[in-house]
């Protein structure tokens, strides 16, 4: 997240894209909550597009009914979609939302566990719980400015002792 200072944040995506490229979590499954999840996306977005990030992505992507465009499971993949398409970023996937937010993409992250969320409050990360999703859909259509505070005299004060 270092790369995100103020400067950078001010280049990112404010206004809803036509295109939204989402992820869901294999090992963290709420099948009420992500399907209102996709169910929100399709009626928002006119292009999905799904990165299956972990291994059993996928196939828990084939329990709802959705048929996006799929993205090749692996890094170049993800990294070849995000540099080529304009598109926002909204899923479960923590990294994969900090990655598109490096390259400029609007981001909203979907906390599934802790650690999203507490990285979220921390550091004013986009992160919505999943118990809130049916927020989302204001969200979307919101202007989203991204502002990411970090503790930057620290992160100085840590890189300089090398």
């Amino acid at each position: 997240m270092w790369k995100l200072s103020e400067d950078h944040c001010k280049k990112i995506a404010t206004e809803k894209s036509e295109t939204c490229l989402f992820t869901l979590t294999d090992y963290n499954k709420n099948w009420s909550r992500d399907n209102l999840l996709i169910q929100i996306l399709k009626k928002n977005y006119n292009n999905l597009v799904f990165f299956p990030q972990g291994p059993d992505d996928e196939k828990y992507l084939q329990s709802f009914e959705v048929k996006p465009k799929i993205i090749e499971r692996g890094f170049n993949a993800f990294k070849n979609f995000t540099k080529k398409n304009k598109f926002d970023y909204i899923g479960t996937r923590l990294h994969a939302g900090i990655y598109c937010l490096e390259h400029f993409k609007r981001s909203i992250i979907i906390g599934v566990d802790n650690r999203a969320l507490e990285i979220g409050k921390d550091s004013n990360l986009l992160v919505i719980p999943r118990a809130n999703i049916h927020e989302l859909e204001n969200l979307i259509k919101s202007e989203i400015k991204t502002r990411i505070l970090l503790p930057n005299e620290s992160i100085t004060r840590w890189k300089n002792q090398f």
